[in-house]
């Protein structure tokens, strides 16, 4: 029996190749593509293969996480956890999602009520404002939960 193929960015789903191996250039690949239409579907720009280049290299490598996750094979990664569903980490990161999530909630309720009442038009200033408070009250909400569970 063959040593299975264990590394710190795994191996693809059939074991042959690292995931990274393929990951990269073709994430990169689509990124260049991507950034190349939406440099030519922005046509009121003199420089459309700066735009390309700046707008590939921003997406390249999220391109790149995307299918690397799309193709890798979690029990060839080094160190995974088994089962991440059931660690204790997840259970931190429920609760402070619902925390979050019904913080935003709220927050954007009564941010879209108080911006109709005195015909404000900058309604996405809102609603940047109420995400930044649901992040921070996941940030706030987990650390909590988390040092409630060690103590």
């Amino acid at each position: 029996m063959s040593q299975p193929h264990i590394s710190i960015w795994g191996y693809t789903k059939r074991k042959r190749l690292p995931a990274l191996v393929i990951a990269l250039p073709l994430g990169l690949l689509v990124g260049t593509v991507v950034g190349i239409i939406s440099a030519y579907l922005r046509s009121d720009t003199d420089h459309v293969w700066l735009y390309a280049a700046i707008f590939s290299a921003m997406t390249g490598f999220l391109f790149t996480g995307l299918i690397w996750v799309l193709i890798v094979d979690r029990t060839t990664i080094a160190g995974a956890i088994a089962k991440p569903e059931a660690s204790v980490e997840n259970t931190w990161h429920a609760r402070a999602v619902s925390a979050g999530f019904f913080t935003m909630l709220i927050g954007s309720g009564w941010g879209s009520a108080i911006a109709a009442f005195y015909h404000q038009n900058a309604i996405s200033i809102c609603f940047v404002i109420f995400f930044i408070l649901g992040v921070c009250a996941y940030v706030i909400s987990y650390v909590i939960n988390r040092k409630r569970t060690l103590q």
